[in-house]
């Protein structure tokens, strides 16, 4: 089980303005390839993405209060 971020500083309503002409491109390791392009079209898809990180079990619970704050900023 991966604990999912906090949203309320994702709020949808603060980026939904905010198309893109172009989508964001990373480079973001991908299905084992180290140097992976991850295309981003939408601010709704980036607000997807990041919901998708977080920390896995066994984590523990200082180190998982540190990382929250991390996202915030």
């Amino acid at each position: 089980m991966v604990l999912m971020p906090n949203t309320e500083h994702l709020d949808l309503a603060l980026i939904s303005g905010l198309e893109r002409k172009d989508p964001l491109i990373l480079f973001w390791p991908t299905n084992g390839i180290p140097v992976g392009q991850l295309t981003i079209p939408t601010p709704q898809a980036w607000r997807e993405f990041v919901l998708s990180l977080g920390l896995p079990d066994g984590i523990p619970e200082i180190v998982r209060a540190k990382y929250q704050r991390a996202e915030m900023l």
